[in-house]
């Protein structure tokens, strides 16, 4: 199992927002509870250091279904 959220390459830079193919599922796999914190502290770090990358992997949504699962 392997976490799969990394920055924005550069070459989808140059694409407009609207037609960048989507991000990769945030596993590649079932998640484990050690996983899906390592999910949150990179896209935590994401919003603070490269808010494009952020968005694109699904900002506040993707942040706030992950921290739910930490808490079921």
């Amino acid at each position: 199992m392997s976490v799969t959220i990394e920055p924005l390459p550069a070459n989808y830079r140059a694409i407009p927002a609207h037609w960048r193919p989507m991000p990769p599922p945030p596993f590649d796999g079932e998640a484990s509870r050690d996983d899906v914190e390592i999910a949150v502290a990179l896209l935590e770090d994401l919003a603070v250091s490269h808010q494009e990358s952020y968005v694109w992997h699904g900002g506040a949504d993707l942040l706030a279904r992950l921290r739910a699962r930490l808490e079921a």
